[in-house]
């Protein structure tokens, strides 16, 4: 069975086949239980197509040391997506997903204001529907353990920096250290998947960071979320 992934790089599209053998080598978890990696795939290749399976360590996608893009696994190993550079794990490599999750903007002259900064720093707004959305990007790493260990989904310090939230650890805006969501009381994460967690947890933590940046205070943002 392939599992194909594919990228706009410049000004043409590349496409591969993830090698799940590379992809294995630096997971302990998918070495052990290949299965799991297949499941987790497909699963994301249904939801969420557009997300890519990367190099990651310290929870956060590596670069690639050619040209700073990221890396993926295709053709036996870990190579930029760009360059095509292979790339050589380093030591406590992850499998981290990479990618963009659209989020409503609604009117409010505070968000307003801060739109063309985030779209300096790589957060656009596209139009669907006559509704606006800003796309955020975030990366979800597998820790060692998984799926005994939660998933680790962060968005970056400069994202958060540009919609006032502050990127330390915060019981007011459900956020830890670095960047990383508090989606989960403790002992109530039960080994999900990541799309599962983007759907069902992100998509509402998100949401709400939005409506802080749009000037609403944090405890009525979060009113009625389940993170």
């Amino acid at each position: 069975m392939s599992y194909p992934q594919h990228r706009f790089v410049g000004t043409g599209e590349r496409t591969w086949q993830v090698d799940l053998a590379a992809a294995a080598r630096v997971a302990p978890w998918a070495w052990r239980t290949p299965a799991l990696l297949v499941t987790e795939l497909v699963t994301m290749s249904t939801h969420f197509p557009h997300w890519l399976l990367a190099l990651g360590h310290a929870d956060l996608p590596v670069p690639c040391a050619t040209c700073g893009e990221t890396v993926i696994f295709a053709a036996g190993a870990a190579r930029c997506v760009a360059c095509n550079t292979p790339a050589t794990p380093p030591v406590g490599a992850q499998l981290v997903w990479v990618g963009q999750i659209p989020t409503l903007v609604r009117p409010a002259p505070a968000l307003t204001a801060r739109l063309p900064a985030l779209a300096a720093a790589g957060y656009p707004t596209v139009t669907a529907n006559a509704a606006r959305y800003l796309l955020v990007t975030l990366s979800v790493a597998y820790p060692d353990e998984w799926p005994h260990e939660e998933l680790l989904v962060r968005y970056s310090p400069r994202f958060l920096e540009l919609i006032g939230v502050g990127t330390g650890p915060s019981g007011t805006t459900h956020m830890l250290s670095e960047g990383r969501a508090c989606l989960y009381a403790p002992g109530q994460y039960q080994g999900t998947g990541v799309a599962a967690v983007l759907q069902q947890r992100l998509v509402n933590h998100l949401a709400s960071l939005i409506k802080i940046a749009g000037g609403t205070a944090p405890s009525e943002a979060f009113i009625g979320r389940i993170h």
